[in-house]
């Protein structure tokens, strides 16, 4: 197979990660399709989270810049995805968990996050926060409900604000973590321990 028919084949596949979405404008009802395809036809803000996934990777995979390791790489986290999306079901948090947490993954490809203006993600932005000695990455999804990716070493979280300019919240077992971006600093609260500041980073 040429790489052009590679990566358009590519690009059409991802398309179908907003399959839902796209006939959520066409149908009143959302009947057919598996499940997570259902609930995301049916809710609008896992739709726009489903056409974020579809952008991200269609402008990742048409990328000249990857080399083949990082190709076959996509096509295998996009395998994985899915497979993470499936497995949700109709839970509409799981479901806007895991296109968070791919939102976050494909922007990492710096060819995905070549045309911002025509979605609704940014980042991810790098802060130094005291006591935590890796640096913290934050990618921000715009939408119905403001999320946010927060990770760092072994650890990363979805996190979700009540409207925007509110911080991202999240319930762990242990009790709440935020976090409140403010101009280019931010501060991390991590349960049982004091709030953290933290500066953005190069």
């Amino acid at each position: 197979m040429s790489r052009i028919i590679r990566v358009a084949t590519i690009v059409v596949a991802a398309s179908f990660l907003a399959c839902g979405a796209a006939e959520a404008a066409k149908r009143p009802a959302c009947k057919a399709g598996s499940a997570p395809e259902r609930a995301i036809c049916a809710d609008a803000d896992l739709a726009a989270l489903s056409r974020e996934v579809a952008r991200l990777d269609a402008l990742a995979a048409a990328s000249r810049d990857l080399n083949a390791d990082a190709r076959a790489n996509l096509v295998e986290t996009r395998k994985a995805h899915l497979a993470e999306r499936g497995a949700c079901g109709a839970q509409a948090g799981c479901l806007a968990d895991a296109m968070v947490g791919r939102i976050h993954a494909l922007r990492q490809i710096p060819a995905a996050r070549a045309k911002d203006a025509a979605g609704i993600s940014a980042g991810p932005q790098a802060y130094a926060c005291d006591g935590v000695a890796q640096t913290v990455l934050a990618t921000t999804v715009r939408g119905k409900t403001p999320r946010m990716f927060l990770g760092w070493s072994d650890f990363d979280y979805v996190l979700a604000a009540g409207k925007a300019g509110e911080p991202y919240r999240t319930e762990l077992d242990t009790g709440e973590m935020s976090f409140a971006p403010a101009g280019e600093g931010a501060t991390l609260t991590i349960p049982g321990t004091p709030p953290r500041a933290c500066r953005a980073a190069q």
